[in-house]
């Protein structure tokens, strides 16, 4: 693959989109900035692509609808080994190092995700594994997989976007089959193991998503899920449907602070996860610095006629 662009705030992340050798499409993955401790690190993640594109056309996604094909173990492989070259950090100096396939593309769907994993285990033997997945239906026989091989990890950090309790409006959201949150909850009791990372429920937060608190404690072991909230991101679709009121990050943290307290009562752990707004304008947001790409060479091709 070629690097065609970068775009780096110093101390936040590092963006970066590649050709593939094909020039099937553009890919992007994230270095955020690691955080130091001493000689060492504390901690270090990136963030990779698993498909060009994605099937999945998330309403409030920049990957989606313009889906070409998986990316290969070589391909999912190159955007690690090229963020740890070019930044000359020992992985083993580095006290968590996560590596997440939560960039484009749905992991679950690629095959070669579970390939690239097993490889990055034996050059990086401590490695913390993220997916991220929309739990896509028919692709069990994956999450089998993932479930077999969890053990040969200490750590593993499994993440559901699960954006709505109601799935109807899931159904809306994620325009992609997927398996329903019955199924995640069946899923999560097979994959957590004792005295480590819970599996983490997803929910961007606004009007438009309705979450319900009861269904969530109903449906979910407290002792192996933990809820996550966040706002939504300001990708370049959710700027151009107008998703997001005036003052929306103005009132969302008080919206999410009454959903985790609310958990709290009923003793369901939460994250309030509200990310570095600078990271917004290196354009990290998932398939944001691919669709501002497009946009302008579209907008350049019509100026040029």
């Amino acid at each position: 693959m070629k690097i065609v662009k970068k775009s780096v705030i110093d101390g936040v992340s590092s963006v970066y989109v590649a050709e593939t050798a094909d020039k099937a499409g553009l890919v992007e993955f994230v270095e955020v900035a690691p955080e130091k401790s001493g000689e060492d690190y504390e901690k270090w993640v990136l963030i990779l692509s698993t498909q060009i594109g994605c099937p999945a056309s998330c309403l409030i996604c920049d990957a989606g609808g313009s889906f070409v094909r998986n990316l290969e173990k070589k391909e999912i492989l190159f955007q690690t080994e090229y963020m740890i070259e070019k930044s000359r950090i020992d992985t083993k100096r580095v006290k968590k190092f996560k590596i997440q396939f939560a960039r484009m593309g749905e992991p679950a769907l690629n095959d070669f995700v579970i390939d690239a994993m097993a490889e990055m285990k034996k050059k990086y033997n401590d490695f913390i594994p993220c997916i991220s997945s929309i739990a896509p239906a028919g692709r069990e026989k994956w999450f089998d997989k993932l479930a077999d091989i969890r053990g040969e990890f200490n750590e593993f950090q499994m993440q559901f976007s699960i954006f709505s309790t109601d799935e109807k409006k899931r159904d809306e959201i994620i325009k992609y089959p997927k398996m329903n949150l019955e199924w995640v909850s069946s899923f999560g009791e097979k994959f957590y193991r004792e005295g480590k990372r819970k599996i983490i429920l997803n929910f961007p937060v606004n009007e438009e998503f309705p979450i319900d608190i009861e269904k969530i404690t109903n449906i979910f072991n407290k002792e192996k899920f933990i809820a996550k909230f966040t706002p939504i991101n300001p990708t370049e679709i959710v700027k151009e449907n107008g998703r997001l009121a005036e003052n929306y990050y103005e009132t969302i943290e008080l919206k999410i602070d009454e959903m985790t307290k609310a958990l709290c009562i009923k003793g369901f752990d939460s994250i309030k996860s509200i990310g570095e707004m600078k990271e917004n304008l290196v354009g990290s947001n998932c398939g944001q610095s691919v669709a501002k790409m497009k946009k302008k060479a579209s907008d350049d091709s019509g100026l040029t006629r």
